[in-house]
């Protein structure tokens, strides 16, 4: 890392996703040091929050939070492979801070583990490498709250008394994310100069502008029942989800915290909002805008 304090360079793997997407956004408002965001994905990225914009502005706490427009010159996209590390840390060179959001969920009955193992472990390794190569001084990593779900019931569970389980309820999605998340964490301190700063985030099920996946799929389960969404227990469970929004925020806090070394060790939190089934179905109608193009 060689960029002065005001003058520093981001990299969000996988911004073109759900996630990635609201992280852009937020670094944009947020962070007015930050004078490029080099977006690593697959694809050229896309401003796919273009449609909510207004929405999202209308939701702003002040007029000062507005939403940044389509084409925004410290966008940088960089298209590469995360399995590969010479396009992987090509993304990294320069860089002060690196978002790793990129990975495979595959939480289906037959899992593609190869696949799993290769983007996300391999491709982590490749940017926990990049970073030290580099010289990195931080480094954010977007885990999942699978990682301490398994078989066993969790009552008011948070990061300082949940553990990795014995057998993950997600089977090989939860295990190799749990499994890149140590990676992530065994690299703090790390570094030509012990520079590197690691942080873990664990959300639960995201919701949100641009989603494709939560409210979707409830949609389809809904529909593929007749119309009624199958509650989870007794309908009195209480599970957790996230607005997108929210996550994005507490990427840039935990990007902040670390910036101002509030945190020195390497750390992972947990990220939650606890509601019953019937919450989570009335609550959608008062969004209809999440549902667009559906």
């Amino acid at each position: 890392m060689s960029s002065p304090a005001t003058e520093l360079v981001a990299v969000v793997t996988g911004g073109n996703g759900f996630l990635g997407q609201h992280i852009i956004q937020a670094l944009m408002k947020h962070c007015a040091e930050i004078r490029e965001i080099k977006v690593f994905d697959k694809m050229i990225y896309k401003d796919k929050l273009e449609p909510f914009k207004q929405r999202m502005m209308n939701s702003c706490i002040t007029k000062s939070h507005q939403c940044v427009s389509r084409g925004d010159p410290r966008i940088l996209s960089v298209v590469g492979d995360i399995t590969d590390y010479e396009s992987v840390s090509e993304a990294c060179r320069g860089a002060d801070v690196v978002f790793h959001v990129l990975s495979l969920v595959d939480a289906s009955l037959i899992p593609d583990r190869d696949a799993l193992e290769r983007i996300n472990v391999d491709g982590t390794l490749n940017v926990v490498n990049a970073c030290l190569e580099h010289n990195v001084r931080q480094l954010i990593y977007t885990s999942t709250v699978d990682v301490v779900i398994g078989y066993e019931d969790i009552i008011n569970g948070t990061e300082t008394n949940t553990r990795y389980p014995d057998e993950f309820l997600y089977d090989s999605y939860a295990e190799t994310k749990a499994h890149a998340e140590k990676i992530v964490l065994d690299a703090n301190g790390k570094g030509r100069l012990n520079q590197l700063k690691t942080l873990s985030l664990r959300p639960p099920v995201i919701y949100g502008e641009a989603d494709t996946h939560f409210i979707t799929q409830m949609l389809h389960s809904a529909k593929s029942f007749g119309g009624t969404l199958i509650p989870f227990g007794d309908g009195k469970t209480k599970w957790q989800q996230a607005y997108v929004g929210n996550v994005a925020w507490a990427h840039i806090c935990a990007y902040r915290a670390v910036k101002n070394e509030y945190e020195r060790e390497s750390h992972s939190g947990i990220l939650e909002s606890s509601m019953t089934s019937p919450e989570i179905v009335s609550g959608t109608s008062e969004y209809p805008d999440i549902l667009r193009g559906r």
